[in-house]
């Protein structure tokens, strides 16, 4: 005796699948559970990935982001380190000074035809602004100002410079 024909319906499959007898019955069933185990663990990745999607959101900030407060700041210890820092700037600055004075030619006075123009013709070179006697200090103080600039520039040694007393 042959084995019957099975037709069964499997629910949201929309198709027919035939077996004969227990042999198509067995092998339906093994399909079927396959088929709804695939479902299932498809199912779960995806309530899987919503519940990942839903704690990213829920982390994501609402509104504007606030920042902990600072750390404590030791004030003691911030004007040691900048007591300090200006301590080396000053020794780095006199080192240096000191350096560039070594470096500088010792000034003497040149008389013209010694290897160069004469002070005093270095001093009207720079076109200096002349005195007028005004009787204000004020202005008096000002061309002093401009006349001590004028020797730095072409400098001028103390000895060179012709001091009038009044």
């Amino acid at each position: 005796m042959a084995d019957p024909i099975v037709l069964l319906r499997l629910p949201g499959h929309g198709g027919d699948i035939k077996g004969e007898g227990n042999r198509g019955e067995k092998a339906f069933l093994k399909i079927y559970k396959l088929f709804f185990e695939l479902r299932r663990a498809h199912s779960r990745e995806d309530e899987q990935r919503r519940e990942d999607r839903d704690e990213q959101q829920t982390a994501a900030p609402q509104g504007p982001i606030v920042l902990p407060p600072p750390p404590p700041v030791d004030y003691g210890v911030f004007m040691q380190g900048l007591l300090q820092t200006m301590q080396t700037q000053a020794h780095t600055l006199a080192a240096l000074q000191a350096q560039l004075e070594a470096q500088a030619p010792t000034l003497v006075p040149q008389e013209h035809g010694h290897g160069g123009p004469s002070i005093m013709e270095r001093f009207k070179r720079m076109a200096p602004p002349s005195f007028k006697g005004e009787s204000q200090p004020l202005l008096a103080k000002s061309w002093m100002r401009e006349i001590e600039k004028t020797f730095r520039a072409i400098r001028c040694a103390e000895e060179d410079k012709v001091r009038v007393d009044v």
